[in-house]
C-alpha cells in the first residue's frame, strides 16, 4: 500500500475516485428515474371504448419516451467516462503526449491507457460494452450517420424488437436511429462496463472488478 498522500492529482488515485462517481450518479439518479417507468404491453388495431384507444396512446408514449431517457442516460453516462479516462490519461502520459489524449479518438485512448498500464480491458466485455456505448452515445447526439452504421452492424439487437414493446413515434418512414431501442438492461450494463474498467485499472488494495449493480 502507498505510504505517500493521495492527491485527486495522483493517476493512481483517479480509478478509485471515478469509479465511486460513476457508481453513485447511477445509484442516485440513473436507477431512481429508469424505475419510473414500467413496459407496456401495447395494443393495435381499431378500439370501440375511447377509453381503451386512449389508454393504448398513453402506453405508446410511456414505451418511447422510457427508450428516450435510456439513451439520454447512456449519452450522459458514456460522456461522463470519456471525461474521466481522458483526465487519468493526461495524469499518466502528461501534456506533451502525441496524439493529444485531450484529441485522441477514444477507442485508441482507451487501448493507449490500458496498454500503459498493462491491464487487458476485454475481460469481463468492457471494451465491448465501453465501445458500444460511445457509438450509442454518439448516435443520440447526431442520428443517422457512420456511428449508426457501425452501431447497426456491430449491435444489430438495438434494432431487434417487438411491435408489441416499441414502436417510433415519428411519422414514416423515420432514421434507422429513430428506431434504435435501448433497454435499462443495456444502460446497467454500459455503466457496470465503466465500473470495471476502474477497478480492473485500480492499483490500490481493495480495489472491485465486480461492482453491486
Amino acid at each position: 500500500m502507498s505510504t505517500t498522500t493521495p492527491t485527486l492529482r495522483d493517476p493512481q488515485q483517479m480509478p478509485r475516485v471515478f469509479q465511486a462517481n460513476l457508481f453513485r450518479f447511477y445509484v442516485r439518479v440513473v436507477q431512481p428515474t429508469l424505475a419510473q417507468f414500467a413496459p407496456n404491453v401495447l395494443e393495435y388495431g381499431a378500439f370501440e371504448d375511447l377509453g381503451r384507444f386512449l389508454s393504448a396512446a398513453s402506453a405508446q408514449v410511456e414505451n418511447h419516451t422510457a427508450n428516450e431517457a435510456a439513451k439520454a442516460f447512456t449519452l450522459i453516462t458514456s460522456g461522463l467516462f470519456e471525461r474521466q479516462l481522458r483526465i487519468w490519461g493526461l495524469a499518466m502520459f502528461g501534456q506533451d503526449r502525441q496524439p493529444d489524449v485531450r484529441t485522441q479518438a477514444f477507442v485508441a485512448l482507451l487501448a493507449a491507457c490500458t496498454t500503459h498500464v498493462d491491464v487487458d480491458a476485454g475481460q469481463l466485455d468492457v471494451r465491448a460494452d465501453l465501445e458500444e456505448a460511445q457509438l450509442v452515445a454518439n448516435v443520440v447526439r447526431h442520428g443517422d450517420g457512420r456511428a449508426s452504421a457501425l452501431l447497426e452492424a456491430r449491435a444489430p439487437h438495438l434494432w431487434i424488437f417487438d411491435e408489441s414493446a416499441y414502436i417510433d413515434l415519428l411519422p414514416s418512414p423515420s432514421p434507422a436511429s429513430e428506431r434504435m431501442l435501448v433497454k435499462p438492461e443495456d444502460v446497467v450494463r454500459y455503466v457496470r462496463a465503466g465500473l470495471r474498467f476502474w477497478g480492473l485499472v485500480d492499483p490500490l488494495d481493495g480495489a472491485i472488478v465486480e461492482p453491486p449493480i
